[in-house]
């Protein structure tokens, strides 16, 4: 889908994944639709972009486990998640990647 791999969907790269995936609307609504996901109108639609249209807003339960996670995580409460923050709560030990030896706790 991301011919050129600059991990945005220029409009034409947006047309062809439409083609591909059998997106049956007429290509002006494929436009249309380009525009309105390209929320911040640099022409381009960006991973970020495309999942909020996907996912949807969240929900009042997916909303609250976000804010119970964030609240766990932000240990300072500055609103800012640091890697101090994070080293804090998370124990890498368990990890699959550092059980297997793949990579180290750090």
């Amino acid at each position: 889908m991301d011919d050129d791999g600059s991990r945005n969907l220029s409009l034409g790269e947006f047309r062809k994944a439409c083609r591909d995936f059998r997106v049956n609307i007429d290509p002006g609504q494929i436009d249309t639709l380009f525009r309105a996901l390209d929320r911040d109108g640099e022409g381009t639609i960006d991973y970020d972009e495309l999942l909020r249209a996907v996912r949807g807003p969240l929900n009042t339960l997916r909303k609250r486990i976000v804010d119970k996670v964030w609240d766990k995580l932000d240990r300072d409460g500055n609103g800012v998640l640091e890697i101090s923050d994070i080293e804090g709560v998370y124990d890498p030990s368990r990890h699959p990647d550092v059980i297997s030896g793949k990579k180290t706790p750090k």
